[in-house]
């Protein structure tokens, strides 16, 4: 798994951070429906849930570079966990690794 799909894991296996933006009309002057952008502060994916004056919803998603992955790429939740784990453990090691030069 390279640097940038290290990058994906966090999100990928424990789910995104979303942080919400100012609603926007969606479908010009008629103001029927809105939409509510929110974006990923880790991983750089955004959304946009539209909603209609009778309360129906649809979401749209946007995903950065090297987020997505198709076919024999595609990895479990269980193995983005792992690899967001591992990601975890090594900057533990390291950090131990400066304390001891530290020391």
């Amino acid at each position: 798994m390279n640097q940038i799909e290290r990058a994906f894991a966090e999100c990928r296996s424990l789910g995104h951070e979303w942080r919400k933006g100012k609603p926007i009309a969606t479908d010009g002057l008629s103001w029927g429906t809105i939409g509510i952008p929110s974006t990923c502060p880790n991983c750089g994916t955004s959304k946009v849930r539209t909603i209609t004056r009778s309360g129906e919803s649809k979401t749209r998603y946007d995903y950065p570079d090297g987020y997505s992955r198709h076919g024999d790429d595609v990895l479990s939740v269980k193995e983005w966990r792992h690899a967001y784990i591992e990601t975890i453990f090594e900057s533990f090691e390291k950090a131990t690794k400066r304390q001891r030069k530290a020391s």
